[in-house]
Parts: C-alpha cells; sequence; structure tokens
C-alpha cells in the first residue's frame, strides 16, 4: 500500500473529525 496515501487519507480523516469535536469541547467548556 501507498504510505503517502494513507497519510493523506489519515490527516484528511483526522481533519473531518476534529471538526466538529472542537465545536463539541468549545460548547462543553463554557
Amino acid at each position: 500500500m501507498n504510505f503517502e496515501l494513507v497519510l493523506q487519507l489519515t490527516s484528511l480523516l483526522l481533519i473531518v473529525v476534529a471538526g466538529p469535536l472542537v465545536v463539541v469541547v468549545r460548547r462543553f467548556k463554557i
């Protein structure tokens, strides 16, 4: 498997997961 492709998919998935996660954390940490 291509390492760079896996790295790009991992970083993309991290951004997709981190986006809403940051919003939720900001809501609970008032």
